[in-house]
């Protein structure tokens, strides 16, 4: 007669000892990722700012305008406006509105990208840790 195999069976406080010691492991590892994926956002987005720095400085005059209680004082929002392209205006239209004015075509498309480019920016961590939280959430299943 054959001998018969031997089958272990791990206890169920084993069993969850090793799913929380997988679980551990795979959480410090997302951890690295996300701090190693978040840096490189973070340089990428401080070398965006020096990219643009005259473009979002508008923005933010612009912003700061529509504020009741703005954040720059007079002085500050026009030392800020002589750093800028000088040809560009802004002027509130309205009580939530703001016109950025600008002349020429070459200003207008530089404007256009770096706007597009900062909305797009603040979606890249966001959707790295929501990554992160699906692929912590799957390693616990």
């Amino acid at each position: 007669m054959p001998e018969k195999a031997e089958i272990i069976v791990d206890s169920p406080s084993d069993t969850f000892g090793s799913a929380i010691h997988s679980f551990a492991n795979s959480l410090n590892a997302l951890r690295d990722f996300v701090a190693l994926v978040d840096s490189l956002l973070d340089e990428q987005q401080r070398k965006f700012f020096q990219t643009h720095e005259k473009e979002i400085l508008t923005l933010g005059l612009g912003l700061n305008a529509l504020l009741k209680e703005p954040m720059l004082s007079d002085e500050e929002a026009d030392a800020i406006k002589r750093h800028v392209d000088p040809e560009v205006k802004i002027e509130v239209t309205g009580e939530n509105s703001v016109t950025i004015a600008l002349d020429k075509v070459s200003t207008k498309n530089e404007y256009a990208t770096a706007f597009k480019a900062l909305a797009r920016g603040g979606t890249h961590k966001s959707l790295l840790y929501r990554s992160a939280l699906i692929s912590l959430i799957s390693s616990v299943e």
